[in-house]
C-alpha cells in the first residue's frame, strides 16, 4: 500500500511539474508576444508621425501656393465661353471699385472650379499679395458686389475648411490670419482650454491696420482701401495681413 501511495505521489509530481513548465512556457510565450505587439505599436506610431509630417508639410506647401489667392462667387458665366474668368474678374473690379484700373497683368492665373452648375466659383491668383490683401480689406467694394450675390472669400485648404467648420458646429468663430488659426479673436495654442469663451468681435481698435500689406518688402498696392473687422459671418474668410 506504502508503494502504490508513494507511486501515485510521484506521479501527481510529475504531473505538478509539468504544469508548472508548461505555464512557464506560456508565460515566456506571452511576454514574447507582448513584447511583438509593443514594437508593432512603436512602428504604427511612427508611421503615423511620419504621415502626419507629410500632411503638414503638404499643407503648409498648399497654403503657400495659395497666399495670393481669392475665391469669387456668384459671377455669372458666359453662356458662349467668349468670356474667360479672367476677363470676368477684371471687369467685376473695374466696374465697382473706385482705384486704377486693374490691367491682366495684375493676375497670375484665374479658373473656374467645381462641377459645371450655373456660376461656378472663381480662384484668382494675384501677381501682388498687396493687391489680394487689399481687395479684402475693401468693405465698401464686398458690400457693392454682396449686393449682386457675388461673395470674396480667401481660398482655403480642405484642412483649413474643415477646421472652421468643426469649430463653427460647437458655436465658435474661427479664421486664419497668416496662416494661423484664430478662434474667438484669440490665437489658436494648440490647446483647446486656451480658446476664449467669447463669441464676439473685435472693437474698432482691432480693425486691421490698412498699412499692413505693404510687409515684406511688396510693391506698393493697387490702392489704399479701408480697413475692416475679419467677417465673423463668413467662415472662409481668412485675413491675410499679418
Amino acid at each position: 500500500l506504502s508503494s502504490q501511495i508513494d507511486h501515485k505521489f510521484t506521479r501527481l509530481e510529475d504531473s505538478v511539474n509539468q504544469i508548472q513548465g508548461d505555464m512557464n512556457r506560456l508565460y515566456q510565450e506571452t511576454q514574447q508576444t507582448r513584447s511583438e505587439v509593443n514594437q508593432i505599436q512603436r512602428n504604427q506610431d511612427n508611421i503615423a508621425s511620419r504621415i502626419n509630417a507629410i500632411e503638414n508639410e503638404v499643407e503648409k506647401i498648399e497654403t503657400e501656393n495659395r497666399k495670393n489667392n481669392l475665391k469669387f462667387l456668384g459671377i455669372p458665366e458666359s453662356r458662349d465661353n467668349t468670356t474667360t474668368p479672367l476677363d470676368s474678374v477684371i471687369e467685376l473690379l473695374n466696374s465697382h471699385s473706385f482705384y486704377d484700373e486693374w490691367k491682366p497683368s495684375d493676375f497670375d492665373t484665374a479658373r473656374r472650379v467645381g462641377q459645371n452648375r450655373g456660376s461656378r466659383p472663381i480662384i484668382v491668383s494675384f501677381m501682388r499679395l498687396c493687391d489680394k490683401i487689399d481687395v479684402l480689406r475693401d468693405s465698401e467694394l464686398r458690400q457693392r458686389l454682396g449686393s449682386r450675390g457675388i461673395k470674396i472669400a480667401a481660398d482655403l485648404t480642405t484642412r483649413q475648411r474643415q477646421t472652421i467648420q468643426n469649430y463653427k458646429q460647437e458655436g465658435k468663430i474661427a479664421y486664419y490670419k497668416s496662416g494661423k488659426l484664430y478662434v474667438n479673436d484669440v490665437p489658436y495654442s494648440g490647446n483647446r482650454s486656451d480658446v476664449a469663451a467669447s463669441r464676439q468681435p473685435p472693437s474698432s481698435g482691432d480693425q486691421v491696420n490698412q498699412n499692413a500689406s505693404r510687409r515684406d518688402g511688396a510693391s506698393s498696392s493697387k490702392f489704399g482701401a479701408p480697413s475692416y473687422n475679419h467677417a465673423v459671418n463668413d467662415p472662409d474668410y481668412v485675413p491675410q495681413d499679418g
